[in-house]
C-alpha cells in the first residue's frame, strides 16, 4: 500500500488512475498483480506528501560540486599526429562496471563521433581504452579549449559517476544518491534498483523517499534521497556504519 500525490493534481480523475495502473501491471505482470487507486482515508490523518528535496540543498550542492574529489588512479591521453583524419583518444584507468556507458554518454554530450575503438582490461583489472574520434562536423578535434573541457569533463565522469552521501538529518538517517546524466535526459540505468537491492540486503527499511532531476554547476543530476527508519540492532547513526552502508552502494553500482 502506498500514498501518493500527483504532481499534476489529476490522480483524482478516472483516466489518470488507470493509466497508473495499466503503467503498474505492465511491470509487475497481468497476472499476478491488482491495483486499486482510490482516496485516502480520514484515518490517514494529515499526511505530508510534499517532498523533501531543495535544489540548493548545501548537502546536495556540496557532494555535487566540481570540486569534490574522486577516487582511483586516471590517465587520459589526446594524440593527434597518429591518425591524419581523426583524433586518438586513449583512457586508462581501473575497471569497473559502467565505465563504457560513462565514456560513451559523455562524448555523446560532446557532439563527438567514434570511427574505431578498442578496450582490454589486463590481469590487475585496470582497463583500457582507445578511440579514434571526429568532431560531429567530422572534422579532428584540435581546438586546445574544447580538448581541455572534454578531458576534463570524462575525468569528472569516469572517477564519480556516482555521489553518495549519509548524514543526520533531525531524528533521522538521510541517504543522498546523485548520480550524474547526459543532456539527453535519460537517468542512470537500473540505479534506484540497485540502491534498493542493497538497503534490502542490510535489513534497512525505508520511511521516507524521493527522486528528482537536478541542474547544478551547469551539470545534470538524478537525485534519490532516503530517510531510513530505525534499526535497532545496528546504530545507523555511527559513521562507521554509514561508511559501510555507503561502500556497498558504491561497489553496487560502479562494480
Amino acid at each position: 500500500m502506498f500514498c501518493l500525490t500527483d504532481s499534476r493534481e489529476s490522480l483524482h480523475e478516472k483516466r489518470r488512475q488507470d493509466d497508473l495502473c495499466i503503467r503498474l501491471k505492465l511491470i509487475l505482470g497481468e497476472q499476478t498483480s491488482d491495483c486499486v487507486v482510490t482516496p485516502a482515508g480520514t484515518e490517514w490523518g494529515e499526511l505530508d506528501c510534499t517532498t523533501f528535496l531543495s535544489a540548493a540543498s548545501t548537502s546536495l550542492m556540496d557532494i555535487c560540486s566540481h570540486d569534490a574529489q574522486g577516487v582511483g588512479k586516471l590517465r587520459i591521453d589526446v594524440d593527434n599526429s597518429l591518425s591524419p583524419g581523426h583524433t586518438l583518444l586513449q583512457i586508462c584507468c581501473k575497471g569497473r562496471r559502467g565505465l563504457m556507458y560513462d565514456c560513451m554518454r559523455t562524448l555523446k554530450d560532446f557532439q563527438i563521433q567514434i570511427a574505431y575503438g578498442r578496450s582490454a582490461t589486463n590481469g590487475k583489472g585496470d582497463g583500457e581504452i582507445d578511440l579514434f574520434i571526429l568532431h560531429g562536423d567530422g572534422k579532428k578535434l584540435i581546438d586546445p579549449v574544447k580538448l581541455e573541457n572534454l578531458c576534463s569533463r570524462l575525468e569528472d565522469e569516469i572517477l564519480q559517476p556516482v555521489r553518495i552521501a549519509i548524514m543526520d538529518r533531525g531524528p533521522d538517517i538521510e541517504l543522498i544518491v546523485a548520480a550524474s546524466i547526459g543532456v539527453c535526459g535519460q537517468g542512470r540505468p537500473r540505479a534506484l534498483h540497485d540502491i534498493t537491492c542493497v538497503l534490502k540486503a542490510l535489513g534497512i527499511c525505508i520511511f521516507k523517499a524521493d527522486a528528482g532531476f537536478y541542474l547544478i554547476e551547469d551539470h545534470r543530476w538524478e537525485v534519490y534521497r532516503f530517510l531510513f527508519m530505525e534499526k535497532h540492532d545496528v546504530d545507523l547513526s555511527s559513521r562507521q556504519t554509514q561508511a559501510q552502508i555507503a561502500e556497498k552502494l558504491r561497489r553496487k553500482l560502479l562494480g
